[in-house]
Protein backbone atom coordinates (compact mmCIF):
# COMPACT_ATOMS: atom_id res chain seq x y z
CA UNK A 1 0.00 0.00 0.00
CA UNK A 2 2.35 2.27 0.91
CA UNK A 3 4.46 1.60 -2.70
CA UNK A 4 1.36 2.18 -4.44
CA UNK A 5 0.60 5.91 -2.77
CA UNK A 6 4.66 6.40 -3.64
CA UNK A 7 4.06 5.73 -6.84
CA UNK A 8 0.86 7.94 -7.30
CA UNK A 9 2.98 10.78 -5.64
CA UNK A 10 5.34 10.34 -8.03
CA UNK A 11 3.35 10.70 -10.29
CA UNK A 12 1.18 14.17 -9.35
CA UNK A 13 4.81 15.74 -8.30
CA UNK A 14 5.71 14.76 -12.11
CA UNK A 15 2.23 16.59 -13.47
CA UNK A 16 2.57 19.63 -10.86
CA UNK A 17 5.89 20.03 -11.96
CA UNK A 18 4.73 20.47 -15.46
CA UNK A 19 2.35 22.41 -14.51
CA UNK A 20 4.93 25.16 -12.54
CA UNK A 21 7.17 25.03 -15.72
CA UNK A 22 3.83 25.73 -18.09
CA UNK A 23 3.05 28.82 -15.95
CA UNK A 24 6.51 30.47 -14.38
CA UNK A 25 7.05 30.59 -18.84
CA UNK A 26 3.33 31.99 -18.88
CA UNK A 27 4.46 34.47 -16.02
CA UNK A 28 7.56 35.68 -18.20
CA UNK A 29 5.94 36.26 -21.27
CA UNK A 30 3.32 38.04 -20.04
CA UNK A 31 5.71 40.64 -17.74
CA UNK A 32 7.58 40.84 -21.55
CA UNK A 33 4.29 42.09 -22.62
CA UNK A 34 3.79 44.31 -19.91
CA UNK A 35 7.25 45.47 -20.59
CA UNK A 36 6.21 46.05 -23.93
CA UNK A 37 3.30 48.14 -23.40
CA UNK A 38 4.85 50.30 -20.80
CA UNK A 39 7.86 51.19 -23.55
CA UNK A 40 4.48 52.32 -26.23
CA UNK A 41 2.82 54.08 -22.65
CA UNK A 42 6.31 55.96 -22.22
CA UNK A 43 6.78 56.94 -25.68
CA UNK A 44 2.99 58.13 -25.94
CA UNK A 45 3.42 60.01 -22.79
CA UNK A 46 6.53 61.63 -23.69
CA UNK A 47 5.24 62.62 -27.54
CA UNK A 48 1.82 63.90 -25.82
CA UNK A 49 3.84 66.17 -23.04
CA UNK A 50 5.84 67.93 -25.75
CA UNK A 51 3.15 68.05 -28.42
CA UNK A 52 1.50 70.37 -25.13
CA UNK A 53 3.88 72.23 -24.89
CA UNK A 54 4.12 73.09 -28.35
CA UNK A 55 0.42 74.16 -28.56
CA UNK A 56 0.00 75.71 -25.61
CA UNK A 57 2.85 77.98 -26.66
CA UNK A 58 1.56 78.81 -29.62
CA UNK A 59 4.71 77.57 -31.85
CA UNK A 60 4.86 78.60 -35.22
CA UNK A 61 2.79 81.63 -34.70
CA UNK A 62 4.58 84.73 -35.05
CA UNK A 63 6.00 86.37 -32.18
CA UNK A 64 3.93 89.70 -32.51
CA UNK A 65 0.71 87.36 -32.45
CA UNK A 66 1.99 85.30 -29.29
CA UNK A 67 2.23 88.52 -27.28
CA UNK A 68 -1.22 90.02 -27.75
CA UNK A 69 -2.65 86.73 -27.19
CA UNK A 70 -0.67 87.02 -24.01
CA UNK A 71 -1.06 90.66 -23.19
CA UNK A 72 -4.61 91.39 -24.65
CA UNK A 73 -6.67 88.85 -23.20
CA UNK A 74 -10.79 90.01 -21.92
CA UNK A 75 -9.28 93.63 -22.36
CA UNK A 76 -9.19 92.81 -25.92
CA UNK A 77 -12.35 90.91 -26.47
CA UNK A 78 -9.96 88.46 -27.71
CA UNK A 79 -11.55 84.89 -28.35
CA UNK A 80 -8.65 82.26 -29.38
CA UNK A 81 -6.75 81.16 -32.32
CA UNK A 82 -9.30 80.84 -35.31
CA UNK A 83 -7.36 77.94 -36.06
CA UNK A 84 -7.73 76.77 -32.74
CA UNK A 85 -11.41 76.57 -32.85
CA UNK A 86 -12.25 73.92 -34.97
CA UNK A 87 -12.18 70.76 -33.82
CA UNK A 88 -11.73 67.88 -36.60
CA UNK A 89 -10.00 64.29 -36.46
CA UNK A 90 -6.89 63.34 -37.68
CA UNK A 91 -8.16 62.16 -41.39
CA UNK A 92 -9.48 65.64 -42.27
CA UNK A 93 -7.40 68.15 -39.79
CA UNK A 94 -4.71 68.56 -42.56
CA UNK A 95 -6.92 69.38 -44.81
CA UNK A 96 -8.77 71.85 -42.76
CA UNK A 97 -5.47 73.63 -42.05
CA UNK A 98 -4.58 73.42 -46.08
CA UNK A 99 -8.34 75.06 -46.35
CA UNK A 100 -7.79 77.69 -43.58
CA UNK A 101 -4.06 78.39 -44.89
CA UNK A 102 -2.72 81.40 -42.81
CA UNK A 103 -5.98 82.57 -41.59
CA UNK A 104 -5.49 79.55 -39.05
CA UNK A 105 -3.45 81.66 -37.36
CA UNK A 106 -5.93 84.98 -37.28
CA UNK A 107 -6.94 86.15 -33.85
CA UNK A 108 -10.67 85.80 -33.32
CA UNK A 109 -11.72 88.73 -30.98
CA UNK A 110 -15.40 89.50 -29.57
CA UNK A 111 -15.84 93.12 -32.03
CA UNK A 112 -13.39 95.25 -34.14
CA UNK A 113 -14.16 97.98 -31.42
CA UNK A 114 -13.19 96.22 -28.21
CA UNK A 115 -9.92 94.86 -29.67
CA UNK A 116 -8.64 98.55 -31.74
CA UNK A 117 -9.51 100.01 -28.65
CA UNK A 118 -6.99 98.23 -26.32
CA UNK A 119 -4.71 97.66 -29.35
CA UNK A 120 -4.03 101.39 -29.62
CA UNK A 121 -3.14 101.92 -26.16
CA UNK A 122 -1.23 99.05 -26.23
CA UNK A 123 1.27 99.24 -29.48
CA UNK A 124 2.08 103.02 -28.30
CA UNK A 125 3.99 101.43 -25.68
CA UNK A 126 7.94 101.07 -26.38
CA UNK A 127 7.64 97.41 -25.93
CA UNK A 128 4.88 96.66 -27.89
CA UNK A 129 6.57 98.52 -30.57
CA UNK A 130 9.55 96.37 -30.29
CA UNK A 131 7.44 93.18 -30.96
CA UNK A 132 5.35 94.58 -34.04
CA UNK A 133 8.82 95.44 -35.40
CA UNK A 134 10.00 92.61 -35.53
CA UNK A 135 7.29 89.45 -35.18
CA UNK A 136 5.29 90.35 -38.80
CA UNK A 137 1.88 90.93 -39.50
CA UNK A 138 -1.25 89.70 -36.90
CA UNK A 139 -4.51 88.51 -38.97
CA UNK A 140 -7.77 89.75 -36.63
CA UNK A 141 -11.29 88.42 -37.33
CA UNK A 142 -14.08 89.68 -35.27
CA UNK A 143 -17.09 86.80 -34.94
CA UNK A 144 -19.84 89.38 -35.50
CA UNK A 145 -18.24 89.90 -39.08
CA UNK A 146 -21.48 89.64 -41.81
CA UNK A 147 -22.21 85.90 -42.64
CA UNK A 148 -21.27 84.68 -46.15
CA UNK A 149 -23.67 85.43 -48.62
CA UNK A 150 -25.33 81.81 -50.00
CA UNK A 151 -25.32 81.06 -53.74
CA UNK A 152 -27.44 78.42 -55.84
CA UNK A 153 -23.93 77.00 -56.65
CA UNK A 154 -22.60 76.75 -53.29
CA UNK A 155 -24.17 73.16 -53.39
CA UNK A 156 -23.51 72.51 -57.00
CA UNK A 157 -19.64 70.19 -56.23
CA UNK A 158 -21.89 67.69 -54.48
CA UNK A 159 -23.39 66.81 -57.55
CA UNK A 160 -19.77 65.40 -58.90
CA UNK A 161 -18.81 62.23 -58.22
CA UNK A 162 -14.86 62.75 -57.62
CA UNK A 163 -16.60 65.08 -54.71
CA UNK A 164 -15.76 63.27 -51.06
CA UNK A 165 -17.99 65.84 -49.46
CA UNK A 166 -17.71 69.63 -48.01
CA UNK A 167 -15.21 69.25 -45.58
CA UNK A 168 -17.22 71.09 -42.64
CA UNK A 169 -19.93 67.98 -42.58
CA UNK A 170 -17.03 65.29 -42.84
CA UNK A 171 -15.74 67.09 -40.03
CA UNK A 172 -19.57 66.47 -38.44
CA UNK A 173 -20.08 63.03 -39.50
CA UNK A 174 -16.51 62.42 -37.99
CA UNK A 175 -18.24 62.76 -34.72
CA UNK A 176 -16.89 66.29 -34.12
CA UNK A 177 -18.57 70.03 -33.60
CA UNK A 178 -19.87 71.46 -36.20
CA UNK A 179 -17.17 74.85 -36.93
CA UNK A 180 -18.49 78.00 -36.09
CA UNK A 181 -18.03 81.77 -36.35
CA UNK A 182 -15.32 82.92 -38.82
CA UNK A 183 -13.79 79.33 -39.28
CA UNK A 184 -17.19 78.20 -40.42
CA UNK A 185 -17.20 80.76 -42.94
CA UNK A 186 -14.03 79.23 -44.17
CA UNK A 187 -15.19 76.07 -44.54
CA UNK A 188 -18.32 75.87 -46.11
CA UNK A 189 -17.40 76.52 -49.05
CA UNK A 190 -14.20 73.82 -49.34
CA UNK A 191 -14.91 70.55 -51.05
CA UNK A 192 -12.77 67.63 -50.79
CA UNK A 193 -12.04 65.57 -53.71
CA UNK A 194 -10.40 62.73 -54.51
CA UNK A 195 -7.31 64.29 -56.95
CA UNK A 196 -5.39 67.58 -57.69
CA UNK A 197 -6.72 66.85 -61.60
CA UNK A 198 -10.61 66.47 -60.02
CA UNK A 199 -9.55 69.97 -58.16
CA UNK A 200 -8.31 71.63 -61.63
CA UNK A 201 -11.16 70.44 -62.96
CA UNK A 202 -13.66 71.51 -61.18
CA UNK A 203 -12.42 74.89 -59.84
CA UNK A 204 -13.01 76.79 -62.93
CA UNK A 205 -16.71 75.46 -63.05
CA UNK A 206 -17.31 76.62 -59.11
CA UNK A 207 -15.14 79.76 -59.11
CA UNK A 208 -16.79 80.49 -54.81
CA UNK A 209 -15.77 77.19 -54.15
CA UNK A 210 -12.08 75.53 -52.76
CA UNK A 211 -11.38 72.41 -53.54
CA UNK A 212 -8.71 70.23 -51.42
CA UNK A 213 -7.65 67.08 -52.80
CA UNK A 214 -6.65 63.93 -50.40
CA UNK A 215 -2.87 64.75 -51.26
CA UNK A 216 -3.22 68.82 -49.70
CA UNK A 217 -3.40 69.90 -52.78
CA UNK A 218 -6.17 72.71 -53.62
CA UNK A 219 -7.39 74.96 -56.09
CA UNK A 220 -9.48 78.15 -55.75
CA UNK A 221 -10.82 79.86 -59.37
CA UNK A 222 -7.49 79.57 -61.09
CA UNK A 223 -5.07 79.69 -58.25
CA UNK A 224 -3.54 76.88 -57.15
CA UNK A 225 -1.58 75.58 -53.76
CA UNK A 226 0.88 72.63 -53.98
CA UNK A 227 2.49 70.66 -51.43
CA UNK A 228 1.49 67.85 -49.02
CA UNK A 229 -0.94 68.05 -46.01
CA UNK A 230 1.77 65.90 -43.72
CA UNK A 231 4.02 68.80 -44.44
CA UNK A 232 2.25 71.02 -42.46
CA UNK A 233 2.67 72.02 -39.02
CA UNK A 234 -0.85 73.45 -38.85
CA UNK A 235 -2.43 74.31 -35.45
CA UNK A 236 -5.82 71.81 -36.36
CA UNK A 237 -3.42 69.15 -36.98
CA UNK A 238 -1.57 69.46 -33.88
CA UNK A 239 -4.85 69.25 -31.53
CA UNK A 240 -5.87 66.38 -33.61
CA UNK A 241 -3.16 64.59 -33.13
CA UNK A 242 -2.66 65.98 -29.28
CA UNK A 243 -6.57 64.46 -28.61
CA UNK A 244 -5.59 60.89 -30.77
CA UNK A 245 -2.62 60.95 -28.46
CA UNK A 246 -4.64 61.17 -25.41
CA UNK A 247 -7.30 58.82 -26.25
CA UNK A 248 -4.39 56.50 -27.43
CA UNK A 249 -2.60 57.02 -23.84
CA UNK A 250 -5.69 56.28 -22.04
CA UNK A 251 -5.42 53.35 -24.07
CA UNK A 252 -2.28 52.42 -24.15
CA UNK A 253 -2.78 52.49 -19.98
CA UNK A 254 -5.62 50.00 -19.81
CA UNK A 255 -3.93 47.78 -21.97
CA UNK A 256 -1.28 47.74 -19.28
CA UNK A 257 -3.45 47.66 -16.30
CA UNK A 258 -5.17 44.73 -17.58
CA UNK A 259 -1.98 42.82 -18.32
CA UNK A 260 -0.46 43.75 -15.24
CA UNK A 261 -3.73 42.23 -13.56
CA UNK A 262 -3.48 38.91 -15.89
CA UNK A 263 0.02 38.53 -14.53
CA UNK A 264 -0.95 39.04 -11.39
CA UNK A 265 -3.41 36.45 -11.32
CA UNK A 266 -0.98 34.17 -13.24
CA UNK A 267 1.44 34.74 -10.94
CA UNK A 268 -0.69 33.95 -7.81
CA UNK A 269 -1.32 30.46 -9.83
CA UNK A 270 2.26 30.30 -10.21
CA UNK A 271 2.48 30.29 -6.19
CA UNK A 272 0.11 28.00 -5.66
CA UNK A 273 1.31 25.35 -7.93
CA UNK A 274 4.94 25.46 -6.55
CA UNK A 275 3.01 25.38 -2.87
CA UNK A 276 1.23 22.19 -4.29
CA UNK A 277 4.69 20.61 -5.58
CA UNK A 278 6.64 21.76 -2.16
CA UNK A 279 4.03 19.84 -0.16
CA UNK A 280 3.77 16.71 -2.79
CA UNK A 281 7.52 16.66 -2.17
CA UNK A 282 6.77 16.61 1.30
CA UNK A 283 4.80 13.70 0.93
CA UNK A 284 6.93 12.04 -0.93
CA UNK A 285 9.58 12.77 1.63
CA UNK A 286 7.55 11.16 4.15
CA UNK A 287 6.49 8.12 2.05
CA UNK A 288 9.96 7.46 1.79
CA UNK A 289 10.61 7.19 4.92
CA UNK A 290 7.83 5.20 5.84
CA UNK A 291 8.91 3.04 3.14
CA UNK A 292 12.50 3.04 3.91
CA UNK A 293 11.01 1.93 7.67
CA UNK A 294 8.63 -0.85 6.18
CA UNK A 295 11.37 -2.12 4.69
CA UNK A 296 13.42 -2.27 7.79
CA UNK A 297 11.18 -3.83 9.84
CA UNK A 298 10.75 -6.33 6.96
CA UNK A 299 14.23 -7.25 7.19
CA UNK A 300 13.95 -7.83 10.66
CA UNK A 301 11.26 -9.50 10.42
CA UNK A 302 12.81 -12.01 8.03
CA UNK A 303 15.60 -12.40 10.60
CA UNK A 304 13.68 -12.84 13.56
CA UNK A 305 11.89 -15.60 11.52
CA UNK A 306 15.18 -17.43 10.39
CA UNK A 307 16.25 -17.58 14.07
CA UNK A 308 13.47 -18.84 14.75
CA UNK A 309 13.51 -21.21 12.00
CA UNK A 310 16.84 -22.29 13.23
CA UNK A 311 15.88 -22.63 16.90
CA UNK A 312 13.03 -24.86 16.02
CA UNK A 313 14.95 -26.82 13.70
CA UNK A 314 17.70 -27.32 16.53
CA UNK A 315 14.39 -28.13 18.68
CA UNK A 316 13.64 -31.14 17.04
CA UNK A 317 16.96 -32.26 16.18
CA UNK A 318 17.31 -32.42 19.89
CA UNK A 319 13.69 -34.16 20.25
CA UNK A 320 14.55 -37.04 17.74
CA UNK A 321 17.70 -37.46 19.62
CA UNK A 322 16.17 -38.12 22.55
CA UNK A 323 13.87 -40.35 21.19
CA UNK A 324 16.59 -42.31 20.12
CA UNK A 325 18.37 -42.95 23.09
CA UNK A 326 15.06 -43.12 24.99
CA UNK A 327 14.46 -46.40 22.65
CA UNK A 328 18.03 -47.90 22.68
CA UNK A 329 17.25 -47.88 26.58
Amino acid sequence: AIRTRASGTATALAEAEAIVRERAATVEHGWREVAGWEAKLEACRERRTILGEIVSRHEGMGEAARRILADGGDAAGIVGVLGESVEAPLEWAGLVDVALGPAAQDIVVSTREAFASWFDAWAATDDAARVLAAGGRVGIVPTDSAPSVRTDDDEGPARDDTVVGRLDALIVAAGCPSPSGPAARFLERVWVVESFADARRLAPLHPQATFVARDGRSCHGERMEVGSASATTGLVARRAELKALGERHDELARRVAGHAEAVAADQAALTAARNTVRQLQGRRQQEAEELAEARSDAIRLRRERDAATEALAAAEAALHAADRRCGEA
